[in-house]
């Protein structure tokens, strides 16, 4: 997992909902006054008015003869991406929405991304150069979001860490990677061509609000990746590729783990932490040249 040096986390400064809808310009967040306020045109539709693509993954189990997720505070079932997950909202005028806790951990790179979302749609027909946004409308639910503060984790990683290298590790917000892949379920023997956005949202404000997310394409991080070692990219080498699906991981704040910072002098004996959260998504969008 040595490939997180060319990732760049784009912080999305949030502001206060002036006009409802969405305006071509860079990355926002917007408040919405419910789940469902408007919609535009789209290439594409992920989620959305009642139908879902998305599926995923789990790595928790909880047993005897592995404790590696036996902290966490839910069942093994709760971290399960599932179709009984897209579900009516009752504080969303009767709509479905996809909900899910993922969990992403903190010291050891192994199964980081302990669960995840997931879907592939390559036989569409989309390809990279055709997408300018993708526009994501999800609640940060306080219920089963479980996230340590940056003092929490200098308590906890001083002897190993610095301060500065606390804040290299993790913020202490709701951290999400939403990744366009150009391969169908692309596997790490092979090269693939990616499109990745880091979002980050402060939950301490915005949890249980739903808001629109507008994230333009040429704000995406763009590289090829095989065997976890990543490579910078461009959309004039691979813009013509077909987009092969969508991922959303649970993440930190710059994609690091502890055994990322402290290389060689990391060890298993130190104590894992995990960064817990619940989201609700009721749209996902990818929108082209046309659809402004």
């Amino acid at each position: 997992m040595q490939g997180y040096q060319l990732m760049k986390t784009k912080t999305i400064f949030v502001a206060a909902l002036l006009l409802l809808g969405l305006e071509a310009q860079a990355e926002s967040i917007r408040v919405l006054d419910d789940c469902y306020t408007g919609s535009v045109p789209a290439l594409y539709t992920v989620l959305g008015s009642g139908t879902s693509a998305l599926g995923g993954w789990s790595h928790i189990e909880k047993n005897e003869s592995n404790d590696e997720y036996n902290s966490l505070p839910l069942k093994e079932e709760e971290y399960r991406i599932a179709p009984k997950d897209f579900v009516t909202d009752p504080q969303c005028d009767g709509l479905k929405v996809q909900n899910a806790i993922l969990v992403v951990k903190l010291s050891d790179w192994t199964r980081q991304h302990s669960n995840g979302l997931e879907t592939t749609f390559a036989d569409v027909g989309l390809r990279f150069s055709d997408l300018t946004y993708v526009v994501l409308d999800v609640r940060v639910n306080s219920t089963n979001t479980e996230i340590e503060d940056i003092e929490s984790l200098k308590a906890r990683y001083s002897q190993h860490l610095s301060d500065d290298e606390i804040s290299r590790l993790d913020r202490g917000k709701v951290t999400l990677s939403l990744t366009l892949f150009a391969n169908d379920l692309p596997d790490e023997s092979s090269k693939s061509f990616n499109a990745e956005f880091f979002l980050e949202i402060d939950q301490t404000v915005y949890a249980d609000k739903w808001v629109r997310v507008l994230l333009p394409l040429d704000e995406f991080e763009l590289f090829t990746e095989r065997a976890y070692q990543r490579k910078q990219a461009s959309l004039d080498q691979y813009g013509q590729s077909l987009v092969g699906g969508l991922r959303i991981n649970p993440e930190t704040s710059h994609g690091n783990q502890l055994r990322n910072l402290l290389g060689d002098s990391w060890s298993d004996s130190i104590p894992e932490t995990f960064k817990q959260m619940s989201i609700s998504i009721r749209r996902i969008d990818l929108l082209g040249k046309v659809d402004r």
